[in-house]
């Protein structure tokens, strides 16, 4: 099979100077809000984090710099062991000023778009479906949903992920055939 090109191409959003600090201010009174910081303290932005693995490294050092036992685990963190009740203030306020240094940037925050999603849809329809059947897979996908279908769901909790509606079943083992090669 050849590979896939997406139809559309998707150029990142880009950010000027204002909509990135009224970002990071709006991030930090969120964080001050939920982590119930009543005076944060000034905290100032050492470097983006650029995406939730470099976010989750970043925290968890921060944090550790602080003296909590954070632990990086792929796109989280975590904290092992855990902390004792008497330190959750101090650790809301570690968190606090760790979360304003290191702060995700934007880009990396937001859910997938519409057309992001369709691409998605795109894969799955054009090349993934085609590519298992080349391969032996009989994919039952007379139930999938339209693109339309899919793409407006797909952010809510009506949401199937086009995975879980596509019943792939191996074929026999004699019907099985090696792909032809295309182009």
């Amino acid at each position: 099979m050849r590979d896939w090109e997406p139809p559309v191409q998707i150029t990142p959003e880009e950010y000027s100077e204002a909509e990135l600090d009224r970002y990071y201010q709006d991030r930090l009174q969120e964080n001050a809000s939920s982590l119930e910081v009543s005076q944060p303290p000034d905290v100032s932005l050492m470097r983006w984090s650029m995406g939730s693995f470099e976010y989750a490294a970043n925290m968890a050092s921060c944090l550790q710099e602080a003296g909590f036992p954070a632990v990086a685990k792929g796109r989280h963190y975590v904290l092992d062991p855990g902390v004792p009740s008497s330190q959750l203030d101090s650790l809301n306020l570690a968190s606090y000023a760790c979360s304003g240094k290191y702060m995700i940037y934007p880009l990396y925050s937001q859910g997938w778009s519409k057309p992001h999603v369709g691409i998605v849809y795109d894969y799955w329809v054009e090349y993934y479906i085609p590519c298992m059947r080349a391969h032996g897979y009989n994919i039952q996908d007379d139930d999938k949903p339209s693109r339309e279908a899919y793409v407006s769901a797909f952010n809510t909790m009506a949401s199937d992920c086009l995975a879980a509606r596509l019943r792939a079943q191996p074929a026999p083992l004699k019907t099985r055939q090696r792909p032809r090669q295309t182009g």
